[in-house]
């Protein structure tokens, strides 16, 4: 238990230190990202998922953003299914070329509220953890992009999660 909530105090400071990093500059240069995905297949224990979500995305520096998403997601594992909304936050990394057209990698804090209980006990709808994403935007011409990725989650259990139907505006 100590060692999660290490964890969790560690995710707190880096998300602390991402949100003053982000107001203390200059952010007149900076482009966003709005990101919507419908449908992700989860991946592991039994879990089947459907989902829906949105995201916002801050370009901090040509490699990093910061910003976060939100998801509605119905999960199942076997006869007992529960709505849960998910909460991600932390910063993006942004690698090989122009971020409309490149690979990146998320990290940072995860919280999930549902409304019932799984019958698997580690598998709470109610958690907080980490989460880690890496995926690949394509670009579709003008200010769209194709952005799938794969995910893991550590709230309330291990959940992988792999977005296909997922894209991105840039304004």
């Amino acid at each position: 238990m100590n060692g999660l909530r290490r964890t969790r105090k560690r995710l707190e400071i880096l998300l602390l230190v991402s949100a003053i990093f982000m107001f203390s500059r200059g952010i007149a240069h900076a482009s966003t990202e709005v990101t919507a995905n419908a449908g992700a297949i989860g991946l592991g224990g039994g879990e089947s998922q459907i989902a829906l979500g949105g995201g916002y995305h801050r370009e901090m520096l040509t490699w990093l953003q910061v910003g976060g998403s939100l998801f509605y997601q119905t999960l199942g594992h076997g006869e007992t299914k529960v709505n849960t909304m998910t909460l991600r936050l932390g910063p993006t990394l942004n690698m090989d070329g122009p971020i409309p057209q490149s690979y990146f990698f998320s990290l940072g804090l995860t919280m999930r509220k549902g409304n019932g209980v799984i019958a698997a006990g580690a598998d709470d709808p109610n958690a907080i953890g980490a989460y880690i994403q890496f995926g690949k935007r394509i670009s579709l011409g003008g200010p769209f992009s194709f952005r799938p990725s794969v995910s893991a989650s550590f709230a309330g259990g291990m959940h992988i999660r792999i977005e296909v139907l997922s894209v991105s505006y840039f304004f």
